[in-house]
């Protein structure tokens, strides 16, 4: 009779990856949390298991801040899509770009710092 669940990386794909079965809808779940559900994912998961919501977070251990990203409708599809102004301005953080190659942050070569993501 569970109303949320929690999900981690990609098992939502693998559920989504498998065989449909009478029993997709046969739940009570109406809300699922977690991390890493892809934009490919995030839609036709919802719709063959009729979930209505999905709450998508972020955060590390080895960082000082977490991301939470609670999607009612299909705005904002695929995982944490951005940080809120008013979260920026609470938590006085922002996002910066990072080269996934040298898995740096991307600096400005006149100033040397972190360029802000937009």
């Amino acid at each position: 009779n569970a109303t949320v669940t929690q999900y981690i990386g990609e098992v939502a794909r693998y559920l989504l990856n498998s065989p449909e079965t009478p029993y997709d809808r046969k739940h009570n779940v109406r809300l699922v949390i977690g991390n890493g559900l892809r934009r490919e994912v995030w839609v036709p998961f919802l719709e063959r298991f009729g979930i209505a919501e999905v709450g998508e977070f972020y955060g590390a251990t080895e960082g000082n801040i977490g991301l939470g990203h609670l999607s009612q409708n299909m705005e904002g599809v695929g995982a944490v899509a951005h940080a809120g102004a008013l979260l920026r301005h609470l938590l006085k953080f922002q996002i910066v770009k990072h080269d996934v190659v040298t898995e740096e942050p991307v600096r400005d070569p006149a100033t040397g710092f972190c360029i802000p993501c937009e």
